[in-house]
């Protein structure tokens, strides 16, 4: 490998490290965040269930149409602020869905109807809730294992061109 093509190499993958590195500490951030502007309250779980949203067509990996139909946890809780009751169905912060049924019941699986959790709601608008605190497991476990390689591949590139 010439020079120029070795250090262009550096340059993309540290690039794409610092890029992985970097959306991994916004999402904590934005989560930390939100946790602090959120009050908590204990609310009753009514019902789960997994919610089929409605489907839409998008291009696949072989640039075929297809359709996708996602899943969104369904979480009912009854909540109770300043004196007023409310329901909701929100699990995270924001508006998640998921391609595969498998993936909702892991989330879904720690909720069951009767059981007292604990609830985030917005104390500006106490109908903007959410269960689920923090990150996708998923998410950061992705973004950190993605990191670690590149930073493998990267020192093994630098100990080879020496």
């Amino acid at each position: 490998m010439n020079d120029v093509g070795f250090i262009f190499t550096v340059c993309i993958m540290s690039c794409g490290v610092l890029f992985f590195f970097g959306m991994g500490l916004w999402q904590l951030r934005q989560f930390r965040n939100l946790t602090k502007r959120y009050c908590q309250v204990y609310a009753k779980v009514i019902s789960v269930e997994i919610e089929i949203r409605e489907p839409d067509e998008r291009f696949d990996y072989w640039g075929e149409l297809s359709t996708y139909c996602p899943f969104a946890p369904a979480v009912e809780c009854e909540y109770e602020v300043d004196g007023k009751q409310y329901t909701s169905k929100a699990v995270t912060p924001f508006d998640e869905a998921y391609s595969h049924r498998w993936m909702v019941k892991r989330i879904i699986k720690r909720y069951g109807p009767g059981q007292v959790t604990r609830l985030f709601f917005d104390p500006g608008d106490p109908t903007r809730v959410f269960l689920k605190c923090g990150p996708s497991p998923y998410v950061s476990f992705g973004l950190a294992l993605f990191g670690m390689v590149m930073l493998v591949m990267l020192w093994i590139i630098t100990r080879s061109a020496t």
